[in-house]
């Protein structure tokens, strides 16, 4: 699949499409700079719903538990998995930013 073609459609038909780059397009260190990146990632988020980017936000926060779960696995592979399951509570709770 070489992403000719593929287009944004969020979490519902509701929006109109934007088209996607293919990640061979992306961020070249040579060609691109932060800013036409930046520029794509607005157009995207821009055209979200503020129910679709509330979805996004709960997609992310989700998936960061889950990554944060399956670090703490790899650095504690004795760790029960409500040891590892209290323990990514505690990182969320007393995050700081």
């Amino acid at each position: 699949m070489n992403g000719a073609g593929a287009v944004y459609r969020g979490y519902s038909d509701d929006k109109p499409d934007i088209p996607l780059r293919h990640h061979s397009d992306h961020a070249n260190a040579e060609t691109d700079s932060p800013d036409e990146m930046k520029t794509e990632a607005q157009r995207v988020v821009q055209a979200m719903s503020p129910a679709q980017k509330l979805k996004a936000a709960e997609r992310l926060y989700f998936s960061a538990r889950q990554l944060k779960a399956a670090a703490l696995r790899a650095q504690h592979p004795d760790w029960t998995d409500a040891t590892i399951q209290h323990a990514v509570r505690e990182v969320f709770l007393y995050a700081r930013g």
